[in-house]
């Protein structure tokens, strides 16, 4: 491939830089040139080409490369070059790090398969580098003659390499290269004329020949070597290469495969150039064993690692594992390779019985699972844990979208919908989520209970890949069959529910296509599909993309779709995304329902041609002084506000506020306009100036824009500067800005150092800066080390610029949130630190907790006793830290209960009751399990500590309906208690609405005049599912104060005030009488 960027790379370039060409989005071109006096011109051409589109494309001058980034950068060689490539090699790094737009547009090329880009290659003229190169090829090879490693040869030999080097067809630096070593490991001159003599023909042939020269008994085991070295899912070092092939030593590797088909790098080991892999994996590899195709390559990649794992069935420890580096390498990369693979090979139906084992052996699983999981970015230390204690066979095995080992555990009695940890996603909604419809189906085919209110969440948030689009229609068919999606509110029915149709629209990833099928079942007469007025709002309100959704339903609707005028108040408030408003307004502009609050939304989010279409249709529309507010923020630009001004109101002025507006947007022009019509002069308000300095996206060229302008005028303050010192947009720049324009001299205050503290991107270099402002060190309090706390860099520059900077109690439990924070602190010299306070907000499972509670614990700081085992006791993540790392911690019966009873308490904050339960199951070996925790699980909406309660007790003679009802009829029970333990109650039985006999019996005392906090239940009803019968208003209007009713009639736009609700409302002796009929009377 001479003409391709293989070849290229072949070769010891002085410099190598992309020439991007703007039409292909990217670096489609590639030329180079060598560092030779014929082609320095041409060179010094490329370069200042190169230069000028970098000064287009890159937004940042550096940027601290990814691991992924890196990769790239080696280019498609996964070696280190010869001395010759390297230094061509350093000038490609040099140009990719150096650019951002660079590195994307380099990426857009070299991530492409390669098929891809020499099919795209074959549009631009084609680069003969053999013309181009033969001379560099004869530099490289007289360099090694005269000064390099064959200098020593007598002149006549030297005469006769060269003649036999250069008169070669071959012209590659790699086969070059090869010939050179080959020549260095002849010993008399008949050794190097014999091997001048039988010298191969070609790089490929040269290859031949390596592999050729390895021992008959090695080959076996040199294919084993190089099957991973050329597809290695990570780097790879000696020893796993030795232990996957059972060499007694790492450094037999290299003495098998030698130097020229391997290199090293420390203890990494990689194939010595990119073309031997091209020479390796071939189609047309039978009969030679060390060659190999890709699909022969994945097989046995797949076979090894599986193998590797399926066959350690005795439990490992920590030390055992670290013995065996490939049984590493196997389970953290085994399944790329499985999934490499697309399908079994029915001659390997083994494979796929071995993969089924590796989840459904107990300690084949628990081995590898511990190992993978060791490797991965997590604060628990694996070796600790228990086999209860790691993630379920079934939820790694969805992730991982392999069916089979999904299937055999569900077979086994696995429940696909529980969750592993509290908050997390079932293994049902985590394959529907992660788009495994096969997983999805299969699941759903299955003897499990799925309730309506699952197959919405189901609808909601499946995903679909474009290519198996039919998958999807299977998933659906699957709830369908299962009746869970049909409206069965008034019986069997072969109707869509109009709820389901709604979550679909608010589905972005598969909503388009989920309505797409539900239509085509309508149309072949399957069922029929509600297109509401509700399910309209959820087109427009929630739905992703709104235009393609209105433009299908206006499409394919039978009879029209219908526009409630009650549309934005049905929803409680406007959207925060206005696409389905604008798609609205352009086709229905006269059917909108309109509000101020709608208005001034558009005025910001909508484009002006969308606004001029709904002024023209609705010519009533007033443009008032809030409109002009909201347009001088326009998202878009300028254009709204140039639409709306000639129309505004009478009165209607550029005020502070308009000015404020303006300041936040994201165009100066915008402000630049208003300024223009203030003529002859502006004063600038400190409330203006702030928001100048805060936006992040054009403050800067705001304020350059005003600086620049003699109409403006603007005070420099200390808020101004502390300003300027905390924005993450051009700090530096803007502070100048203000101090050269500042009347006044500028001091710097404790304040303004706090805020540059709290500059998360540029601290360092604003308190440099700050810090030559004046001559006086900066005043660094303990508000100002606050202000810092959050940035470890920032926090190790103000101790290094003041070493008696206050750490001070608050400091510490500012700090204990943060790993890195709390590191710097405990390096300091520190006073008694306030250890119980920090315990307690650890406890609160912050980010960094188990970090820092691992820090304390190494630095002895933390004591194991019973108080502590209680205190963290509060949070799984803590509470597994301190098991982790004292297994033998403390834990007794009786904390076991008080733990159980504090872990409701931290649910409601935190979620995690379950899994300290747990946690605390397993190392105790039990939890009291007793009515009143069973009641007091209902009362915190404890749904699945419920559910495994029950599990861990069937014997227990009580049901979740006649706990319900105990808790729902205590008086003494809160408001959230009873919706908690209904909660519980919808989660079991499957049925989501509050029914009109449920609200009868909620506790109520007209004698005593208490309705036992219902009022806050009703202010609750707009996020629940209640009847909508005529009974719960009454009830309603009977028991509740003022504002329970305006927020009830809120979310009930359409009810009738009836003879009977007056007479309920006569009957109510918590509101008063008067305004409560006056309220009555405005809706009648």
């Amino acid at each position: 491939m001479y003409h391709s960027i293989l070849a290229i790379s072949d070769h010891p370039l002085q410099q190598l830089k992309g020439k991007i060409e703007e039409e292909r989005l990217g670096a489609e071109k590639w030329a180079d040139f060598t560092n030779t006096l014929r082609n320095r011109e041409a060179a010094q051409d490329a370069l200042n080409l190169l230069d000028k589109s970098l000064n287009i494309l890159k937004n940042v001058n550096s940027k601290v490369l990814s691991d992924e980034e890196y990769k790239v950068l080696g280019w498609v060689s996964t070696a280190p070059f010869s001395d010759a490539q390297t230094r061509a090699q350093e000038s490609r790094l040099a140009v990719f790090s150096g650019s951002q737009g660079l590195w994307a547009a380099g990426k857009s090329v070299l991530c492409r398969p390669e098929q891809d880009i020499s099919q795209t290659m074959k549009s631009f003229p084609s680069i003969n580098l053999e013309q181009r190169l033969a001379k560099d090829v004869e530099t490289f090879v007289r360099a090694q003659l005269d000064g390099g490693s064959l200098r020593e040869l007598d002149a006549d030999t030297k005469v006769l390499v060269i003649d036999t080097l250069l008169l070669s067809r071959e012209r590659r630096f790699r086969w070059a290269d090869l010939q050179v070593k080959r020549l260095e490991e002849c010993r008399t001159d008949d050794h190097i004329k014999e091997a001048l003599r039988t010298i191969p023909d070609s790089l490929e042939a040269t290859y031949q020949t390596i592999i050729d020269n390895i021992a008959e008994r090695d080959r076996s085991i040199a294919r084993g070597i190089l099957i991973p070295m050329c597809f290695s899912a990570a780097p790879l070092d000696l020893q796993t290469v030795a232990d996957s092939v059972s060499l007694r030593s790492s450094r037999h590797v290299m003495d098998i495969c030698t130097t020229s088909l391997l290199s090293t790098s420390g203890e990494e080991v990689r194939l010595a150039h990119f073309s031997v892999k091209e020479f390796l994996v071939s189609e047309d590899a039978v009969g030679n064993i060390c060659r190999f195709s890709e699909r022969a390559a994945k097989d046995h990649l797949a076979k090894k690692t599986v193998d590797c794992i399926s066959c350690q069935t005795e439990e490992l420890n920590q030390e055992m594992a670290a013995i065996k580096p490939f049984l590493a390498y196997a389970s953290c990369h085994w399944q790329a390779y499985v999934a490499a693979l697309v399908d079994i090979n029915p001659q390997n139906a083994d494979l796929g019985r071995k993969i089924d084992s590796l989840f459904t052996e107990p300690t084949v699983y628990f081995n590898w699972s511990r190992i993978a999981d060791s490797y991965a970015i997590t604060n628990d230390n694996q070796w600790n844990k228990l086999r209860s204690e790691c993630k379920p066979a079934i939820d790694r095995a969805t992730e991982m979208g392999l069916v089979g080992p999904v299937d055999t555990p569900v077979n086994q009695g696995a429940d696909p919908l529980q969750s592993w940890k509290a908050m997390s996603w079932c293994p049902l909604k985590r394959a529907a989520l992660e788009g495994r419809l096969k997983i999805v189906e299969l699941l759903l085919r299955k003897n499990i209970t799925i309730s309506t209110e699952l197959a919405k969440a189901l609808i909601g948030l499946v995903k679909h890949d474009v290519e198996v689009e039919h998958a999807l229609e299977g998933v659906l068919k699957a709830l369908l069959d299962r009746g869970v999606l049909q409206d069965t509110a008034r019986g069997p029915s072969e109707s869509i529910s109009e709820h389901i149709v709604s979550y679909a629209m608010t589905n972005r990833y598969s909503g388009l296509l989920i309505l797409n099928i539900f239509l085509d079942w309508r149309d072949r007469g399957l069922v029929s599909v509600p297109i509401t007025g509700d399910v309209m709002r959820c087109a427009v309100v929630f739905s992703s993309p709104a235009e393609e959704m209105l433009e299908l339903l206006s499409r394919r609707s039978q009879e029209g779709f219908y526009i409630s005028p009650t549309m934005f108040i049905d929803t409680g408030g406007l959207p925060m995304l206005f696409d389905g408003i604008a798609a609205l307004a352009r086709r229905r502009p006269a059917k909108l329902p309109l509000s101020d609050a709608l208005l001034e939304g558009m005025a910001i989010k909508c484009d002006s041609a969308t606004m001029d279409t709904l002024l023209q249709a609705r010519p009533d529309i007033k443009v008032t002084e809030k409109i002009l507010v909201a347009a001088a923020q326009n998202n878009l630009g300028v254009d709204m506000l140039k639409l709306l001004w000639p129309l505004r109101e009478p009165g209607a002025s550029i005020t502070e506020d308009v000015l404020t507006s303006a300041a936040k947007s994201r165009s100066p022009i915008i402000l630049k306009l208003l300024i223009d019509k203030l003529q002859p002069s502006v004063q600038l308000t400190e409330t203006v100036m702030k928001s100048i300095i805060g936006n992040w996206e054009c403050g800067l060229s705001m304020m350059k824009t005003i600086l620049d302008d003699p109409r403006v005028t603007f005070e420099v303050s200390e808020p101004l500067i502390s300003m300027a010192a905390s924005t993450t947009q051009a700090p530096l720049e803007m502070l100048d800005l203000l101090v050269n324009n500042s009347e006044t001299e500028v001091h710097i205050t404790e304040d303004i150092v706090c805020a540059a503290a709290g500059n998360i991107i540029y601290s360092s270099s604003v308190l440099e800066y700050l810090s030559h402002l004046e001559a006086r060190p900066l005043p660094v309090t303990e508000k100002v080390v606050m202000g810092a706390i959050r940035n470890p860099k920032t926090l190790e520059i103000l101790f290094e610029k003041c070493p008696n900077a206050p750490i001070t109690d608050r400091v510490s439990l500012g700090a204990c949130s943060y790993a890195d924070q709390m590191r710097l602190l405990l390096d300091k010299p520190h006073g008694v630190l306030p250890i119980e306070k920090m315990v307690e907000k650890l406890s609160n499972n912050y980010l960094d907790s188990c970090v820092v509670l691992d820090l304390l614990f190494e630095r002895n700081i933390l004591t194991v006793n019973e108080q502590l085992v209680e205190t963290l006791a509060a949070s799984y993540g803590p509470l597994n830290t301190l098991l982790n790392q004292r297994p033998d911690a403390p834990i007794t019966a009786a904390q076991g209960r008080q733990n159980h009873g504090g872990g409701y308490d931290c649910h409601h904050k935190s979620g995690e009751c379950l899994e300290i339960i747990q946690g605390i199951s397993h190392r105790t070996g039990s939890v009291p399990i007793t009515e009143r925790l069973f009641r007091e699980a209902m009362s915190y909406g404890q749904v699945d500590v419920v559910k495994w309660m029950f599990d861990q007790r069937p014997d227990m003679n009580i049901t979740i309906e006649s706990l319900f009802h105990e808790i729902w009829q205590d008086g003494s029970i809160e408001w959230q208690s009873r919706l908690a333990a209904w909660m519980v109650l919808s989660s079991h039985t499957g049925k989501s609405e509050i029914s009109t006999s449920l609200l009868e019996t909620y506790q109520y005392s007209a004698e005593h005049k208490e309705n036992y906090d219902f009022d806050e239940f009703v202010h609750v009803f707009g996020d629940l599912e209640v009847s909508e019968s005529e009974r719960v208003a009454e009830i309603v209007f009977e028991r509740c104060n003022i504002p329970a009713v305006e927020d009830f009639l809120k979310h009930r736009p359409k009810i009738i005030v009836t003879d009977s609700l007056v007479q309920a409302a006569e009957k109510n002796v918590i509101a008063n009488r008067d305004a409560l009929m006056s309220l009555l009377e405005k809706r009648k």
